[in-house]
């Protein structure tokens, strides 16, 4: 069973059948992806007995099996030219529904070298703190 084909907690990917956040990562930001998966599973290993337990390991666990899929599998795709990149990171936004404000955020973090990193960091903050304020989130 892939990694994808499975759901921790939730069913905010389950049935989608579309590109999952961390497809995402490895294909546009092949260079990090690394850190991310370790990252992540490392984070829900150490908050398991603070907060979720089982779950948290769970989760843990699946990031390790999707990042041990990608390792073994094919390369991150390559992409041809700037349009094959935004038509994959639109399909991303359509297939997990993201309103415009979420497009434009993901774009700005997902950006490979700005020119002024801080300047898009406060930018986002700006956007996400805007959404807070707004009350445009879940829960």
């Amino acid at each position: 069973m892939s990694a994808n084909s499975k759901q921790i907690g939730g069913r905010h990917y389950a049935g989608s059948g579309g590109i999952q956040h961390w497809d995402l990562i490895y294909n546009v930001l092949p260079d990090v992806f690394h850190g991310y998966f370790l990252g992540c599973a490392s984070k829900y290993v150490g908050r398991s007995r603070k907060k979720h337990g089982r779950e948290d390991l769970e989760k843990g666990l699946h990031f390790v099996e999707k990042y041990r899929e990608l390792l073994d599998g094919p390369p991150p795709k390559t992409f041809q030219s700037m349009a094959e990149l935004l038509d994959y990171i639109n399909q991303y936004a359509k297939d997990n529904l993201l309103t415009p404000t979420e497009m434009r955020i993901t774009l700005m973090l997902l950006s490979r070298d700005p020119a002024d990193r801080r300047q898009v960091l406060d930018i986002v903050i700006k956007e996400l703190q805007t959404l807070l304020a707004g009350g445009g989130v879940h829960g």
